[in-house]
């Protein structure tokens, strides 16, 4: 425990961010000051964070004003670590955010139905029946409402070294408390006890002095002991004792420390725990001599993925390499119930099991049967039709949108129907047609598909990627050329680019024309032409190459290089006058006849993440991110060098993938 806690210790404080905290402070270079109103109309949509905690990514809208925030899509909470109430109706689990690490903690019936989010975080430990909260000096219930106060006791000095331990019977919070030096070295851990009563004091029932680590692992299922781990010299021993410190029982002693991984007889008889090397032994919680009653597969360093629990039925499920398996508490009747991994923990009667497994909660019987409740799912690269009318986005599972499908829906959330698998999508200009891109293993095979907004089928029209539409309705798009071979200083066989080729199609495929072709070699390495934009009189496409704007006569294929600066991303003015890039510090303008760059604003700190004309090209939109709090807002300035942005959102987390629609 003393090299645990010395990684992990920190103090315990309800942190109320002040709102400079939450939004940032980085200034603009250009176009700081007061807010300016942005004239222009329109509804932007975008993908949001949700509220930091419980890693979400949804589809919203606000008003060009700022006015209007709503959520178009609704994404329930992934989960961990779950675990089921005292009266088996509900389980609470966790909530870890991808982007903001926060965590929190939710509630749902054993079903998955009704979720609920608790108050506080991760170290704001729900009871046992998950009907209060224990939150630092003080109890809530699921409101929040203040239903005890608590004087825990700590000092100046003193940290939690850990999530608090509720007793199953709800009368006693335990804290592990870390002493920590000037040096900000851990002097010394003990255990504080504190009764849930009305203005209840926490007691050190173990050891208050330096050099001494004792740490409590967990409460009986009677609440009558807990076990404990101390740290003697150059020794981790466990040992049992009363809830006020008295009638300690020395376990076993051993040089090497152990995971900690162990689970309680339900009759508090006996205590389960993976062994130093692996397997599974049990003790009794009193003394004795430990009995091995099951080996593991997994050994060594990773054996603390071995998670176990005790059932009311006799019976100890635990996870190894394969699954979840679940035997008697004799080791014998040994089956393996799910292939799934996790921490899995029994409902009160012994019947089920419930686990996560890549941020997804599953309830498990004894048969094998599964039955998932959760799903980390996430919704992003929203893009609005040109009649304002529809929305298509791209679903997959994880915020990083893993396995994505493309989806299309009403501009007010209804009518969501799936196209297929892919992402990336654009709409045509009629909005009666979304192309999208799949990707391949082999990069050079990429597909794009197009697909029939009003559900009339979907098809593969060429090999490509980054497809953009012409205002007649044709595609120009990009394929790469790639050979696969060992360079050595670059890290082996790989794929690497030799060519980048812009082409034109029409919608179903035919018609395919090169257009213009770059040769990727470069004393820098491979570099792509990417980013295809198609002027709005259809006669030229704007792309990215060598950090260059470069336009392409879109039937001869001559070229006109523009401004460097290395863009992003390009959009041309709805008048096809200029051309909208975008860098991660510097958005700017360039007239597409002179080439002469306007630089609209430019980041001191932070992170710009989209930019985007309004439909009526007078203001444009973007994402600003403050990488220190890992907060992203959608913004509006016009398109003229000093204006003052506008604020159009104030999540506490992310947004990204912005479009401006009608």
């Amino acid at each position: 425990m003393k090299k645990n806690v010395a990684a992990t210790f920190r103090r315990y404080m309800p942190l109320i961010p002040a709102a400079a905290a939450i939004f940032g402070s980085a200034a603009l270079t250009s176009g700081a000051g007061a807010e300016t109103r942005v004239a222009a109309g329109g509804t932007l949509v975008f993908a949001t964070g949700g509220d930091g905690a419980s890693d979400k990514l949804e589809i919203a809208a606000v008003n060009a004003d700022g006015r209007g925030f709503r959520k178009l899509t609704h994404i329930l909470p992934p989960g961990i670590e779950p675990r089921w109430s005292t009266d088996g109706r509900r389980i609470v689990f966790l909530t870890e955010d991808t982007f903001t690490e926060d965590e929190g903690n939710w509630r749902m019936d054993a079903d998955g139905g009704h979720r609920q989010r608790l108050p506080g975080g991760a170290w704001d430990v729900p009871s046992p029946s998950g009907n209060f909260v224990h939150i630092y000096d003080r109890i809530v219930d699921a409101s929040g409402k203040v239903v005890r106060h608590l004087r825990p006791g700590l000092r100046r000095e003193d940290f939690y070294g850990g999530p608090p331990l509720w007793s199953p019977d709800g009368r006693f919070i335990t804290i592990n408390v870390i002493k920590v030096t000037k040096q900000g070295d851990p002097g010394g851990v003990w255990i504080d006890v504190i009764p849930t009563i009305e203005r209840g004091r926490g007691v050190a029932v173990t050891a208050r002095r330096y050099g001494h680590y004792t740490g409590a692992l967990s409460w009986s299922p009677d609440s009558r002991r807990m076990l404990v781990e101390n740290q003697p010299a150059r020794s981790f021993d466990w040992y049992t004792m009363a809830p006020d410190g008295s009638d300690r029982r020395l376990l076993f002693r051993t040089r090497r420390e152990l995971s900690g991984n162990h689970a309680w007889s339900p009759d508090s008889e006996k205590i389960a725990y993976v062994g130093v090397a692996g397997g599974i032994f049990v003790v009794g919680a009193k003394g004795g001599r430990p009995r091995r009653i099951a080996a593991t597969r997994t050994r060594g360093r990773y054996v603390s993925d071995v998670r176990l629990d005790w059932s009311a039925r006799g019976e100890i499920a635990f996870t190894d390499k394969g699954g979840t398996y679940v035997m008697g508490a004799d080791g014998t009747g040994l089956r393996r119930v799910s292939k799934r991994t996790g921490d899995p923990h029994w409902s009160p009667n012994g019947r089920k099991l419930v686990l996560a497994e890549a941020k997804q909660i599953f309830v498990i019987d004894r048969l094998g049967r599964e039955r998932q409740l959760t799903r980390w799912i996430a919704d992003g690269e929203p893009q609005v039709s040109s009649d304002g009318r529809r929305v298509t986005f791209v679903r997959g599972r994880g915020v990083y949108l893993e396995s994505p499908s493309v989806y299309v829906m009403n501009s007010d959330g209804t009518g969501r129907r799936r196209l297929g698998p892919g992402e990336r999508p654009r709409w045509s200009p009629d909005s009666s047609r979304i192309a999208y891109v799949q990707d391949r293993a082999v990069p050079e095979n990429d597909q794009i598909f197009v697909a029939d907004a009003g559900g009339g089928g979907t098809r593969a029209i060429a090999n490509g990627e980054e497809p953009a539409w012409s205002p007649d309705g044709r595609l120009a798009f990009m394929r790469y050329d790639y050979v696969y071979e060992d360079r050595g200083e670059h890290g082996g066989p790989q794929w690497y680019l030799v060519k980048s080729t812009l082409l034109t199609a029409n919608a179903d495929g035919s018609g395919e024309r090169s257009v213009a072709a770059f040769d990727a070699d470069s004393d820098e390495g491979p570099i792509a032409a990417s980013a295809p934009a198609w002027s709005p009189d259809g006669r030229t496409v704007a792309l990215v190459f060598g950090g260059s704007v470069v336009l392409v006569d879109a039937v001869d294929g001559t070229r006109r290089a523009l401004a460097g600066s290395s863009p992003d991303t390009l959009e041309w003015s709805p008048d096809g006058s200029h051309i909208l890039a975008r860098n991660y510090d510097t958005i700017w303008v360039i007239d597409a006849a002179t080439g002469a760059t306007t630089k609209i604003l430019e980041l001191e700190k932070d992170e710009f993440q989209d930019a985007t004309w309004s439909p009526d090209g007078g203001a444009i939109g973007f994402v600003r991110c403050n990488l220190d709090e890992d907060v992203c807002d959608v913004y509006t300035v016009a398109a003229q060098a000093g204006a003052k942005p506008q604020r159009l959102t104030r999540t506490v987390v992310i947004e990204r993938n912005l479009d401006w629609g009608p």
